[in-house]
């Protein structure tokens, strides 16, 4: 799929996820970062998100802290929703799992992601709140 000029994305990404947030759809891109790359390959890999179409968000897992911190000093102020958190983590709590963006603001990957979601009446907020 992302061989065709109409539907590539910016970036081979490890995968593409669509959850639902406060029941509305979300897609965003996956990275599994396992160490550190040079700022240089950050560099590139910013512009490739930068450029991004097809995704809106980019969620960066990792093995430990320390790199966490690393990643998230590689991604500072990124214009796209760009989220890191330690990858045990997300397989335990998914969208409740605590991340980081690149401003350094915490939240739920849930709320980081509602981020995207278009405004919403206070009616249909009523509607799409979990019960």
């Amino acid at each position: 799929m992302n061989l065709s000029p109409a539907t590539a994305y910016a970036k081979v990404y490890d995968g593409i996820a669509s959850v639902l947030v406060y029941g509305r759809s979300v897609e965003f891109a996956i990275e599994y970062e396992r160490t550190l790359k040079s700022r240089a390959k950050y560099e590139k890999i910013r512009e490739a998100i930068e450029s991004e179409k097809r995704v809106k968000a980019f969620l960066y897992l990792v093995p430990a802290y320390e790199l966490l911190h690393g990643i998230t000093d590689a991604f500072w102020r990124m214009k796209q929703l760009v989220l890191f958190a330690l990858v045990d983590e997300f397989k335990k709590d998914r969208l409740d799992t605590r991340v980081r963006d690149s401003w350094y603001r915490e939240s739920s990957l849930q709320d980081a992601l509602a981020q995207m979601l278009p405004a919403t009446t206070d009616a249909q907020r009523v509607f799409l709140m979990p019960q």
